[in-house]
C-alpha cells in the first residue's frame, strides 16, 4: 500500500470508533471497506463484483465479537483490530480470488487470501497513527501514545500471518491475533510498548 492510500483511509478508519455498539456511521463504513477493497482489485487489473451485504454485516458483527472477548467499555485499538479481522474473514465479502498471473503464487494457493490480505492490510493501516491510553501504574490515569510507524513486516511473516487468519470460522484465535497485532505494533513503535521487564 501506498503513503497516498495510508493518508486517504487514516481520515475514513473504521476502528477509530467505538465498536462495542453498531455503527451509527454504518453507511459510510460500508462504503470504506468497499472501496479499500475495491483498490485491490484495480490495482490487480481485475474488476470486481463486491457483495454490499456483506460489507455491511463485516461492520455488524464487530460488536458482538468485542462484547464476547472483552470486559472494556473502550476497548483498545489491538482488539477493534482483531474484531474486525475476524468479522471480515467469517463474512469474506471478496469471492474473487486474486489471479496468480499477477500476485505471488505462494500467496495465491492460500484458500480465502483475498478476504486475509484485505483484513490485515486495512487493520495494518488503521493501526498506523493509531493512539491508545497506556496505564503504567493502576494510580494513574495513564499517558497517551501514538503508533507512529507503520508495522512492517518480512515476506515469510507475511505469508505465515495470511495463512493464520485465512480460515477463521469464529472468534477463538480473538486474543492470539490481538496479541499479535499489538506485538508488531510495539516492534514498529519500541517507545509504544510496556517496560519489558519479565
Amino acid at each position: 500500500m501506498s503513503a497516498k492510500s495510508d493518508l486517504l483511509f487514516s481520515s475514513k478508519n473504521v476502528l477509530a470508533q467505538d465498536l462495542t455498539k453498531p455503527s451509527p456511521h454504518l453507511g459510510s463504513d460500508v462504503v470504506t471497506l468497499a472501496t479499500f477493497s475495491e483498490g485491490f482489485y484495480h490495482r490487480l487489473s481485475i474488476k470486481p463484483t463486491l457483495i454490499w451485504k456483506k460489507f455491511e454485516d463485516v461492520i455488524n458483527d464487530i460488536p458482538s465479537i468485542l462484547n464476547r472477548n472483552t470486559n472494556a467499555t473502550t476497548p483498545s485499538v489491538f482488539k477493534r483490530a482483531t474484531a474486525f479481522t475476524i468479522a471480515f474473514i467469517k463474512n469474506s465479502p471478496l469471492d474473487q480470488p486474486f489471479a496468480t498471473g499477477t500476485f505471488p503464487p505462494k500467496l495465491a494457493k492460500i484458500i480465502n487470501h483475498q478476504n486475509a490480505i484485505v483484513a490485515f492490510e486495512y487493520a495494518r493501516q488503521c493501526l498506523h497513527k493509531s493512539t491508545y491510553v497506556m496505564v503504567d501504574d493502576p494510580k494513574d490515569s495513564g499517558r497517551k501514545v501514538i503508533l507512529r510507524n507503520k508495522i512492517k513486516v518480512s515476506a515469510h511473516f507475511y505469508y505465515d500471518t495470511i495463512h493464520a487468519i485465512s480460515n477463521i470460522k469464529d472468534d477463538t484465535s480473538f486474543h492470539f491475533i490481538s496479541l499479535l497485532y499489538e506485538s508488531l505494533a510495539y516492534k514498529a513503535n519500541r517507545r509504544a510498548c510496556y517496560p519489558e521487564v519479565l
